[in-house]
């Protein structure tokens, strides 16, 4: 008999605010200056802007152990073919999403992306979660990607952009033409969402779906609750201390980077459920809830959307081609601060757009799954 447990509130909500975070990083305006928050750092080190991501990721592995009770947490053939069928869906969109706006040939089309990592951290993840069930087996194989993920780029080392183990992978499986960044000088490429780097992310989901399962089957919940800020304070020291010899790194995904991502994860979960499912006090979070219940379509959205704003241009009277971003930035963001601020309303704009899209489907309860 399969048993019934409460469903969290805060993890819609930690979703929604992942969701928020990843179309404010995607749409940093035209205005040429952005705070450095919001930017992704060009190699070493991690800011708001890297953390974003990898708390998808978490969220989802969390998300996967609350969408699997109906089934027992049983991988039976019908939730093989349903995680199977999604992950080849989500995959596709992702291509689809990188050949946006359909103005160049597909043999120049990029392979990996967003949604293609993923596509493949849910599927991997889904079946090494429900194969493998126990915290114990699940830690040992996290604990073994992570040292494995080690010592296999410190076989390349992982100081330079161009002369790293996973930028080779990337570049003999899929070719120059087809990932995100090509050096023609030194004939080395780089993807940041590329293949071997899917590997330590794996982790991010298991550390999610454990931490759901602690949760969920918690009878006392305040405790848990307070455990798991416990330990993820712990997990953050650690990273902290691996990142001396192994730094943070979003483009490699390095495991200290795994670690301290994931630490931050169930920190602020915990925050958000001791606030919203603890306390009760949850009026505030209804913005975050229209973002968070329909997650990837919104994403999604907001990307389409991007590009083609971006791409809307026309001649002004003086014979000059604008666009619609440029026009904003210097006849209307101008007046409201900075650069840095216009940038931050161009993406603000993006933002409150998806909002009343999603809105009218949050409220007729219309979950776009994918």
């Amino acid at each position: 008999m399969v048993e019934k447990y409460e469903r969290f509130l805060s993890l819609d909500i930690l979703r929604g605010m992942t969701v928020v975070g990843m179309i404010l990083v995607n749409n940093p305006g035209c205005s040429g200056e952005g705070f450095k928050w919001l930017g992704h750092v060009p190699w070493h080190g991690c800011v708001f802007a890297d953390v974003i991501y990898p708390f998808f990721l978490f969220v989802l592995g969390a998300s996967c152990w609350f969408a699997m009770r109906k089934n027992g947490q049983q991988l039976t053939v019908a939730v093989t073919w349903k995680i199977l069928k999604r992950g080849v869906l989500i995959f596709g969109l992702g291509l689809l999403y990188n050949w946006l706006p359909f103005d160049f040939p597909v043999s120049q089309l990029r392979v990996m992306g967003v949604l293609q990592r993923i596509a493949l951290v849910y599927v991997f993840g889904a079946f090494l979660a429900l194969g493998l069930k126990s915290y114990w087996k699940i830690s040992l194989v996290s604990v073994v990607i992570l040292l494995g993920y080690w010592l296999l780029l410190a076989q390349t080392g992982f100081n330079d952009p161009w002369h790293n183990l996973p930028g080779r992978v990337d570049l003999a499986l899929f070719g120059p033409e087809h990932i995100h960044v090509y050096n023609t000088r030194t004939g080395t490429g780089f993807d940041p969402e590329g293949l071997m780097g899917t590997l330590p992310s794996l982790v991010n989901m298991l550390l999610g779906y454990m931490t759901a399962k602690w949760l969920g089957q918690a009878s006392m919940k305040r405790r848990a609750v307070l455990q798991l800020m416990g330990m993820a304070v712990g997990v953050l020291v650690l990273s902290w201390l691996w990142s001396r010899v192994f730094p943070y790194n979003k483009r490699l995904w390095t495991s200290s980077f795994v670690l301290c991502t994931s630490g931050w994860a169930a920190l602020c979960w915990g925050v958000l459920l001791y606030i919203i499912d603890v306390w009760k006090v949850k009026k505030w979070s209804g913005f975050f809830a229209v973002f968070g219940t329909n997650a990837l379509f919104t994403y999604i959205l907001s990307g389409v959307l991007g590009v083609f704003l971006w791409r809307l241009q026309w001649t002004t009277v003086d014979g000059v081609r604008t666009g619609l971003c440029k026009w904003l930035t210097e006849h209307v963001f101008i007046y409201m601060g900075m650069p840095r601020v216009s940038s931050l309303l161009w993406g603000m704009c993006i933002l409150l757009f998806c909002w009343l899209v999603a809105y009218p489907l949050y409220r007729r309860k219309i979950f776009i799954k994918l």
